[in-house]
């Protein structure tokens, strides 16, 4: 996702690194494959990215950007760094990665285009305002 719900936990307090940082660290205790990589620009959290990693299989939970930040290629570089660490890291070998994005959500599925993920699927009606999402995949 490009964008998160003001209902995330994250939401609240993503200029506060530390309360970000706490936060997270309690969802990867309760999810033990959760990973976040996070993008810092003069000490202020402009975005994240959140992945869960079963097995052989990356699940793109949300990619962040805040808005004063967009279009400035900070999407593109966090899922870059993630894309470096899962090919040259200890993790078990990563097969492919899966996500799903809202329809109208045209920046995001721009992003996920350009890093070859492809349109497997169309959950109708899925969001709770009535957009599909589209579930897009990576074989690696």
């Amino acid at each position: 996702m490009f964008r998160i719900s003001s209902a995330d936990v994250f939401c609240a307090s993503k200029n506060l690194i530390k309360s970000f940082c706490d936060d997270a660290l309690i969802q990867n205790q309760r999810d033990c494959f959760s990973s976040f990589f996070i993008y810092i620009n003069s000490g202020v959290l402009v975005g994240y990215l959140n992945v869960q990693i079963v097995f052989d299989i990356v699940e793109i939970d949300y990619i962040y950007v805040d808005n004063n930040f967009k279009r400035q290629g900070i999407s593109n570089k966090l899922f870059s760094l993630f894309q470096d660490v899962c090919q040259h890291s200890d993790f078990p070998r990563i097969s492919k990665f899966i996500l799903e994005v809202s329809d109208k959500n045209i920046p995001a599925l721009s992003l996920y285009k350009k890093f070859n993920f492809k349109e497997i699927s169309i959950r109708k009606s899925y969001y709770k305002n009535g957009d599909d999402a589209v579930i897009m995949e990576k074989i690696l």
